[in-house]
This record gives C-alpha cells, sequence and structure tokens, in this order.
C-alpha cells in the first residue's frame, strides 16, 4: 500500500485501533463489533448530530447485520475534513479481521477531485471553470486507500465541499480496497434529514432480518438517444444476461426487456415496473440529470401529421428558449423559416399561456421527475441508474436519493455523480448478485471516480457458490484456489470474475489465458472480460485479440475492439475496421463507434483501404453511396488535421482556441496530432497554459503506438531543471499514467 499525501490525524487513536481498544477522542467514538468469529467487518460511520438523532435506529441497523455475523463498527464525530474518516477507514481495514466495507451516513465531508479526469469513464471539463462544476465529487477518497491525493482548499461557500488533487506519483487506476455507500437523504417537505435517515435504516434493518430474496426478475430499459438507439445493442444486452443470470430465462424466472419505441410515455410503464413490488432488479439506460431522468422524446412517429407536430415542438421549443433568455424572438423565428423552408405560422404561437402549459405538460410525461418517485415510491430492492448526474451526490436534492428514501422497498441504488459513458459495460458482473455477493463488493469491481451507491451496501439477495465470494472478495490474495477453480467452472459470471482476479494477482503472466479465453470461450461475458484485461496489459496478445475480438458475435465486444483499435492508431487493423463500415452497416452502435475510430487513421491509408474493401465486393447494390458516406467521415478527418494540427502556429496570439484544439485530443486521438502538441509546447515563448494543456491531453494518448514518444518527451521535461510549477507536475502525471499499466 502507498503512503498518501494527505495528512493523518489523531495518531493515538490510530494506535488504539490497531491494539484493538475502543478510542473516544475529542468527541469521535469508535465502538467495536459487539460479535465475534466473523471473516470480515463493516463500519457505519456517522456525524454527531445523526448518531444522536437516530440512535435507536442505527443500534437496530447495526444489530441486524450482526445478527448474521458481520461484525459492525460504529465511528460517530463531528467531522471536519476527509481525511479523519479516511484514516480511521485504513486503521480498521488493516485490523484482523478485515474491515470490508463501510456505510456513510448522514453529513460527511464531500472529497471533490481534481487532475483525474482520466479515472472517470468520459468525464473531461476544462479546469478552469466553477470548481463545483469541474471537480468530481467522489468516494473513492474513503475507499481507495492507494490512491495519493493533495488537498487544496475548503469550499467558501458550500463548506461540505473539499478539493483534492491526485498526485503524480499515485497509482492511476481504481482498485478499492473497501467498499463504501452513502446514506444522504434528499429534500422533502415536511420531513427533515434526520427523520429520513431513521425511517430508512428502520427499513433496511427489518430486510436484513427477514429471509434473503433470490434473485429470479429483472427488467432493463433503454431510452431515447441511448446507443445510437440501436436494436443490435439492445438484443446483444439480452443475450449478455442470460449468460449472466441464466435463471431469469427458465420456468420461474422472468425477464422484461423494454424500449423508449414501445410507447411515447414510457415512463409510466417504467413507474409501474419499479413500484409493483414483483421485479427484484431494474437496469435503466438512459440519459438523465442531478433531478431528471430522460425516458422519451418526442413521440417516435413516421405519418406525416405527427412529424409535422414533431417539427413544431421542436421549434416552439427553441422560440420558447429564445423568448426567456431575452432574445429576439422574431429574428429567431425567420432563422428556422429561412434554415429549415418552415412556416412562421409554426412558430406564432410558441410563447402563448395555453401552449406553453401544453407543452410543459406533454415534457413532463416524457420523463421521470423527483416528483414521480414522491408519488410512486420504487419497490424494487435493487436499482441500476445507468445515466449521467441522477447520483450528484454533492447537491441538496438529487434523484438517485428519492429511490432508497421512498416509501417503497428499495434499499438502494447504483447512480453517477457526474456524467458517464454510454460506451460501458453497465452490466458488469451482475451475475454475482445471483450468488448472494453483497451490493458493495459488486461495486468494487465495476466503480469509476464517479461510481456510488446510494443505501445499505450489504445487501445481497439470496445465493451460494461452492465458496463464500463474499469472503474471496474481502480477502482475494488468499483465495487463488477459488479464482484457479472459478476460471473454467462454465458459469459465465463466476469465469468472468475469476479473469479479473487474475489480471490483479498475476498480471502479464495470466496474458496467454486471457488470449485463449478471447479466443475460445463460448460465452460472450467472458470473452468480453478477457479483452478488457488484455486491453489493460497491452502486450502482444492484446494485439492478436483484437483482430479476434473485431469479429466476435457479441455487438458489445465488437464496439469495445473499435474502441480500443482506434485507440492504439495502428494501420494493421485498418482493413478489418473498413470491413466493418462495409458490411455492418445496420448495427448503430457499432457505426458510430467506425466513425470516430477510423477518423484517427491517416486519410490516405483509410482510403486504399475501402478501395480494396469495395473492389473484393463489387455485387454490394449501393456501393456507390456506401463510398460516399465513408469518404465523408475520412474528408472531415483529414479537414480537422489540417486546421488544427498540421501546421505549427507561427505565434501564441489567440491561446483559448489554441488550447481547445489541444484539448480536444482528450476525446479523440488523433495520433497524427501528436508531434503538432510536442512541438507547440516545446517552443521556448509557448504560454505555461498552453504547455500544461499539452502535457494533459498526451495523457490519454496510453495505448497510442505512439506512447513511447510522449513519454520520452515527458522525460526530457523532467530531466531539465529549468521546467517547474504546474508544467513540471503535469509532465509528471503524464509519464505515470502513460507507465502505469507496465507494472507488472
Amino acid at each position: 500500500m502507498h503512503n498518501n499525501n494527505v495528512k493523518t490525524w489523531a495518531p493515538v487513536l490510530l494506535f488504539a485501533l490497531l491494539m484493538g481498544s475502543v478510542a473516544p477522542l475529542a468527541g469521535q467514538t469508535v465502538q467495536e463489533p459487539r460479535v465475534n468469529g466473523g471473516k470480515t467487518t463493516f463500519a457505519i460511520v456517522v456525524d454527531a448530530r445523526t448518531a444522536a438523532a437516530v440512535a435507536n435506529e442505527i443500534d437496530a441497523y447495526r444489530s441486524a447485520l450482526e445478527a448474521k455475523g458481520l461484525g459492525t463498527y460504529l465511528v460517530a464525530h463531528d467531522w471536519t475534513r476527509p481525511e479523519e474518516i479516511r484514516s480511521i477507514l485504513q486503521a480498521l481495514h488493516a485490523r484482523k479481521p478485515r474491515l470490508e466495507g463501510a456505510v456513510l451516513v448522514g453529513d460527511i465531508p464531500i472529497p471533490m477531485i481534481r487532475d483525474a479526469q482520466h479515472l472517470t469513464s468520459i468525464f473531461k471539463m476544462n479546469q478552469r471553470v466553477d470548481w463545483k462544476r469541474s471537480s468530481v465529487p467522489s468516494d473513492r477518497f474513503y475507499d481507495d486507500f492507494d490512491l495519493k491525493f493533495s488537498f487544496i482548499k475548503r469550499d467558501s461557500t458550500e463548506r461540505g465541499y473539499f478539493y483534492y488533487s491526485l498526485d503524480a506519483d499515485s497509482p492511476h487506476e481504481i482498485r478499492m480496497d473497501i467498499y463504501t455507500a452513502r446514506i444522504k437523504p434528499p429534500l422533502v417537505e415536511g420531513k427533515d434529514a434526520h427523520t429520513q435517515i431513521g425511517e430508512y435504516l428502520a427499513k433496511a434493518a427489518r430486510q436484513h432480518r427477514t429471509a434473503p430474496m433470490p434473485l429470479r426478475t429483472m427488467a432493463s430499459y433503454s431510452g431515447h438517444g441511448y446507443h445510437s438507439e440501436s436494436m443490435d445493442a439492445w438484443a446483444a444486452e439480452r443475450m449478455a444476461l442470460k449468460e449472466e443470470l441464466p435463471q431469469l430465462f427458465v420456468p420461474g424466472g422472468k425477464s422484461t426487456f423494454l424500449n423508449f419505441r414501445m410507447d411515447p410515455m414510457m415512463k409510466h410503464a417504467l413507474l409501474n415496473t419499479l413500484q409493483d413490488g414483483n421485479t427484484d432488479l431494474v437496469v435503466l439506460h438512459h440519459h438523465g440529470s442531478d433531478d431528471l431522468q430522460l425516458i422519451n422524446g418526442y413521440p417516435y412517429v413516421s405519418n406525416p401529421q405527427p412529424s409535422i407536430d414533431n417539427i413544431k415542438r421542436y421549434l416552439r421549443n427553441k422560440i420558447q428558449d429564445t423568448h426567456s433568455s431575452g432574445g429576439d424572438v422574431e429574428a429567431r423565428k425567420r432563422y428556422f423559416h429561412e434554415w429549415l423552408g418552415v412556416p412562421i405560422a409554426w412558430m406564432d404561437d410558441a410563447i402563448a399561456d395555453s401552449v406553453l402549459l401544453a407543452d410543459s405538460l406533454l415534457n413532463a410525461s416524457t420523463d421521470i421527475h423527483i416528483a414521480d418517485l414522491r408519488r410512486f415510491p420504487p419497490g424494487t430492492p435493487f436499482v441500476l441508474l445507468d445515466a449521467c448526474d441522477n447520483g450528484a451526490f454533492h447537491r441538496a436534492d438529487y434523484i438517485a436519493a428519492h429511490y432508497p428514501f421512498g416509501e417503497g422497498e428499495n434499499i438502494a441504488v447504483f447512480a453517477n455523480s457526474v456524467g458517464v459513458a454510454q460506451d460501458l459495460w453497465a452490466n458488469e458482473h451482475l451475475g454475482l448478485l445471483a450468488y448472494g455477493v453483497r451490493l458493495g463488493h459488486w461495486l468494487k469491481q465495476v466503480a469509476y471516480l464517479e461510481s456510488h451507491l446510494f443505501g445499505d451496501p450489504a445487501f445481497a439477495y439470496a445465493g451460494s457458490y461452492d465458496a463464500d465470494l463474499n469472503e474471496a472478495l474481502a480477502y482475494p490474495e488468499a483465495h487463488r484456489k477459488t479464482w484457479r477453480g472459478g476460471a473454467d467452472s462454465g458459469i459465465p459470471a463466476i469465469e468472468s470474475l475469476a479473469l479479473k482476479q487474475f489480471y490483479w494477482q498475476e498480471g502479464v503472466a495470466a496474458s496467454a489465458r486471457f488470449r485463449r479465453k478471447v479466443e475460445h470461450s463460448p460465452y460472450a461475458v467472458v470473452r468480453q472480460q478477457a479483452l478488457l484485461m488484455l486491453n489493460r496489459l497491452d502486450d502482444a496478445n492484446y494485439h492478436d485479440a483484437l483482430l479476434i475480438a473485431l469479429r466476435d458475435p457479441h455487438e458489445l465486444t465488437r464496439r469495445f475492439a473499435i474502441t480500443m483499435v482506434g485507440e492504439h492508431g495502428g494501420n494493421e487493423w485498418l482493413p478489418e475496421m473498413v470491413r466493418m463500415a462495409v458490411h455492418d452497416r445496420y448495427s448503430e452502435r457499432i457505426q458510430s463507434k467506425l466513425r470516430q475510430a477510423l477518423a484517427v487513421f491517416p486519410p490516405e491509408e483509410a482510403r486504399k483501404a475501402l478501395d480494396a474493401e469495395l473492389a473484393a465486393s463489387p455485387r454490394i447494390s449501393d456501393i456507390d453511396l456506401l463510398r460516399e458516406r465513408i469518404a465523408q467521415t475520412l474528408n472531415g478527418q483529414q479537414r480537422t488535421l489540417e486546421q488544427q494540427y498540421q501546421a505549427t502556429p507561427a505565434d501564441f496570439s489567440d491561446t483559448k482556441a489554441l488550447a481547445s484544439a489541444i484539448r480536444t485530443l482528450r476525446g479523440y486521438r488523433y495520433h497524427q496530432a501528436i508531434p503538432f502538441v510536442i512541438a507547440v509546447i516545446s517552443k521556448e515563448d509557448a504560454p505555461e497554459e498552453i504547455k500544461v494543456a499539452g502535457l494533459e491531453a498526451l495523457a490519454w494518448f496510453g495505448k497510442s503506438y505512439r506512447k513511447d514518444a510522449i513519454i520520452a518527451h515527458c522525460q526530457s521535461w523532467i530531466d531539465d531543471p529549468g521546467t517547474a510549477g504546474a508544467v513540471r507536475t503535469q509532465a509528471l502525471k503524464t509519464k505515470a499514467i502513460l507507465e502505469y499499466n507496465q507494472r507488472f
């Protein structure tokens, strides 16, 4: 375990904890577990006021956990810094039996993490903007002890926010030591925070006192605009879940797959599914915000009149936005009239009171709002919200909290504190829940910086495996026999977990095993897991496996492989990528990722590959249209390179525009632009802002075929005694990020 830059606190307390005594100190109390003999322990961490207000409910929850053999610490204090909590959790984890997880109850300090966007799934924001928006609220500060942070400041207005920078010499991947979850209530009229916490803890205690339920029923939903609205991606999810959770697909089980196309107001179907008490697990894939789940867009129609109605709604929305912001409404109407050729009359009633009301009611009927969850409280025990910002727990109110804190039987929800990528394996390791794995242990396998549980992380469905998986996941290094047996068990959920454990414990020594699984496993989820582990290793087996994965029958595996090829940029996969662009045209999300990936290759090489593929496929009926469409992608990439990256500017007169162009590389791997960036930031008169932006952008090329050149360039900055301040820090961090996957 690495040492941490954040200062430890109360050394006397830490010594007392390690010696096994109860340690009250300065208003803080650690109560020891009241049961002995368990293999692991758990901690309830609570602020002092909440501890006093709901003492009976905390005791009931704690007793229910301990009745199951999970010895539980109670840690109460008037917390003033996140370091206080981190240090005590580290100390408890170092004891025997090992601390496996913690729940953070009430007013717990919120770490706002900066300089760590590479540990998120997609979040990329200029950190010069408002720190509240450009930082990531993350409890990885509390549960991943290896990550190293430096304290920056406490927010001047939101006193619960504490800003930290991820250090250059920190590990640069997430590997949680314990799991955590938050019990932080939303704003509910007529109920204070302590009342809500007390009611929730009473519900969680009741759930633990009843016999655990098996995971036999599930519903999954895909919203509008998600995964390019691909039916192929939607079908592939069903196939993967059938492997992970086979009991849902046999008599006695039930799996329901819902799609926004089924009804223009799918929110009602979802609210009914969530609250009916007959569904054990719900997974919702959609877009979102801190107070909204975006379920449907405009009605999905094709007939003339409904199509015209949709256009009118779109136009009215634009006019209403212009009106509310004080803009020129008439000029805005003329703009749309000239651009789209629509009658101005279609927009004349846009700001009439009756129309505003009707449009507002329609918008309210298409999405799930906080008020909906208050009226129809979810009863599904666990809900996974695969959406942006639903778990923005740094806000006073956030929609995820209304799941466990509602009057229904929901116990926990998974949600993200900031934006999240669409092209994730959102259902990764979900099959473990059918084997009695606690939610917190599942979170440890899948978490990004923004990933959080809200509610009780010790919740588990009924189920078991040959080995106690909760114990194995708390002591993974001591359960090599479990992983060896699981790797070829014929149980996809267990095989996938075993592969991840091989990665953590063996590194490159497991590479050949991963390669064989990619090529020969009959299970899509196992092949996919093996590919992800090889991607982390980035060795010769990985490069071989990529070509195999590009031809995998599972849509998400192919999608991952396409992205990985784009991240590398090597021409050896280009012919296969072009073949997919030509012959896999009706898998929308595949095509979306291909457009991004093909854009990073040298246009002339991509055109040669396209000409060769089309020459070998002369019977394509729309070959000319196809050629033109793919060529547009390649031409657009070439224009981007020419406009932004192929000529070093003579001066730095517009540093804002230049920095913006450089930061684009964090999202798009234009490998050909790397020499341009290096040349720009190497100029003697380059401003510090440009140097830092350039070095930071280069950190996102961790799988690029030009990675070694970037590392060498960073080393030259580090070796230069004239490099100081933010530039030196970023050079160190970029080099560390690029080298980190070579640690095995």
